[in-house]
């Protein structure tokens, strides 16, 4: 299926075990892939139900077992999709470690360390500069905003450098990405997230007619922000590597925790003010006067209550046997989280 009409035309074959796309080697860096399918009933009229396409395709590096595979006519592009490699780099060392998610910053680990997504500000001023010019060329060559209207050169060139540019801003966020989950499950036995309900906290603040919102525009860029730093990303990531790590045989563990008064309570004496959190950054309990950076704290309270529902219940010594694992992957979906990640 073709997202639209004027965009890449570009599809997804499962493999399905051998039935749906197979690779055929014609060389050592050659080969023919074949794809089958059915067209739907209400479509077929008198063709035949099934068809099949050969591809020929020059190999970019070794095929590994895939998945399934992407196929792009535009760009004259066939992607085969592996599954994740098998863990050979994990040391288990019984290491827990506790996640505050945030704005400012991303990852804050109850070890005291941080991780800041990287910059984009180039790649996002490339993006509302081709955004502008592409609705300055429609304004002026589409004033009345006509249907069917056919894009003229210098539109398309525009359209086509803003999709570099969000290619190009997504897959340096997901490299990021990858790279720390990957850092933390392999460097931790026990990981404790906390569990956010997301949609709830980028839910709009407009209202209603009869009930208008406050700080409309404001709330509008605390959404952005959030939706920037892909919390539920974070969390899918560290599900599926967590899961990759347990059918490796390691006694891997993730667990979610309640997020409620996690930044307001004191790490230290356990009491909770919403006084306690002076700023983004400074946290300075108002009962024994426990300093130090509030993110780092509430990533040690996150991790207090995954030891008190796990280390504390079971074993005084964190023994990081999976219980509830957190998260699954279809065969054929790798990165789709299919049981749900629960409290315990």
């Amino acid at each position: 299926r073709f997202i639209r009409r004027d965009a890449d035309a570009r599809f997804v074959c499962w493999f399905n075990g051998g039935r749906n796309a197979v690779l055929t080697r014609t060389g050592a860096r050659s080969g023919i892939v074949t794809i089958t399918g059915m067209n739907p009933a209400q479509w077929r009229g008198n063709g035949p139900a099934r068809w099949s396409v050969q591809i020929r395709v020059r190999l970019s590096q070794p095929v590994r077992d895939y998945t399934s595979v992407r196929v792009s006519w535009t760009r004259r592009e066939l992607v085969f999709v592996n599954p994740p490699a098998p863990v050979t780099r994990k040391v288990s060392t019984g290491a827990v470690v506790g996640i505050d998610l945030g704005v400012t910053r991303t990852i804050a680990t109850s070890d005291g360390v941080f991780f800041d997504q990287p910059d984009t500000a180039d790649l996002d001023a490339r993006i509302v500069h081709h955004a502008r010019r592409m609705a300055k060329s429609r304004a002026v060559n589409n004033p009345g905003n006509a249907r069917g209207w056919t894009p003229t050169v210098r539109y398309k060139a525009h359209r086509a450098a803003l999709a570099a540019a969000h290619q190009d801003r997504t897959a340096r966020l997901t490299d990021w990405r990858h790279k720390v989950t990957t850092a933390l499950v392999t460097d931790h036995d026990l990981v404790v997230v906390e569990d956010l309900n997301v949609a709830g906290m980028t839910r709009s603040a407009r209202g209603t007619l009869t009930a208008p919102g406050t700080n409309v525009t404001a709330k509008a860029g605390l959404n952005r922000s959030l939706a920037s730093s892909a919390f539920g990303t974070l969390r899918a990531m560290l599900a599926y590597k967590t899961d990759a790590l347990i059918r490796a045989g390691h006694p891997q563990t993730l667990l979610a925790v309640s997020p409620t008064n996690t930044s307001r309570r004191c790490n230290a004496c356990g009491h909770t003010s919403q006084e306690n959190r002076k700023s983004q950054a400074v946290f300075a309990c108002t009962r024994c006067g426990h300093q130090g950076n509030a993110d780092t704290n509430a990533a040690s309270n996150v991790l207090d209550d995954g030891l008190k529902q796990w280390g504390w219940t079971h074993d005084p010594v964190v023994t990081g046997q999976p219980v509830a694992p957190a998260g699954s992957k279809g065969k054929t979906e790798p990165s789709k989280e299919v049981r749900p990640l629960v409290a315990g």
